[in-house]
């Protein structure tokens, strides 16, 4: 069986490049389930790469991952490239250095005592993960939440940064 040359960045993890068989079962087994493709609007350093995760990945309480094309993800995320006719092809190794550099970028959530996500602030914006918005002045709490003004865990509460890369990372 032929190989696929793939992006994975697991909950907590940096992104790494992998190699694996090449078939539906490699990739469901990696994001744990039912592939999901993620809609990625402009797509920014992701254009033209498929961005999957796990289908049930809120419904399943996956831990948070990454804010990818203003979505939120729980759980692992895989991504790979299609050809014209949509069959997974191996990533080129300037699709690994682009996939690895989106995946890398910094990004905070505030959880509550249970893991439940409240709050991520990518690319120095806040987002809400259900839907809504913040207030000005909830806004400001959530700063000084991740300036460490506010004592997070005196209000049960946990600030989550991803891991950040310089370079690209294998394995």
């Amino acid at each position: 069986m032929s190989k696929l040359r793939v992006v994975v960045c697991n909950s907590g993890e940096l992104p790494v490049e992998r190699e694996i068989e090449h078939s539906l079962e490699s990739l469901q087994a990696i994001v744990g389930g039912s592939l999901q493709l993620v809609p990625l609007a402009g797509g920014g350093r992701l254009r033209g790469l498929d961005v999957f995760v796990n289908e049930e990945g809120r419904y399943l309480e996956l831990p948070f991952n990454r804010v990818v094309g203003g979505h939120v993800i729980l759980g692992p995320i895989l991504v790979s490239k299609a050809n014209a006719r949509g069959d997974q092809i191996p990533l080129t190794p300037d699709d690994v250095a682009s996939a690895i550099a989106a995946l890398g970028a910094e990004q905070v959530a505030i959880v509550d005592a249970e893991g439940a996500l409240l709050a991520v602030r990518a690319r120095g914006q806040w987002l809400c993960p259900y839907g809504g918005t913040f207030t000005a002045r909830e806004l400001r709490n959530l700063d000084a939440l991740v300036a460490g003004e506010i004592d997070a865990a005196s209000l049960g509460l946990r600030v989550h940064r991803t891991p950040t890369i310089a370079s690209p990372v294998t394995s």
